[in-house]
């Protein structure tokens, strides 16, 4: 888990960097102003795919025993 999360750090800097948009500062729309609507979207996406990812792994992987305390 510590790779995947290391790549995700190095990668997730560059993708968003691709993805700005800096001739859209001065843009007066509501929603992704300042060149951060492909940001957002790309965020927003990955978010979700992770949650359905976690919920998928979640009810395919047994939970296997709860432990069993012995006093």
């Amino acid at each position: 888990m510590s790779v995947a999360r290391g790549l995700a750090c190095i990668a997730g800097p560059l993708i968003s960097n691709s993805l700005y948009d800096a001739s859209k500062i001065g843009d007066s729309s509501h929603w992704g102003r300042f060149g951060f609507r492909a940001v957002m979207i790309w965020v927003t996406v990955t978010a979700l795919a992770s949650g359905v990812a976690g919920f998928a792994l979640g009810m395919v992987v047994p939970s296997g025993r709860k432990a069993q305390h012995k006093l």
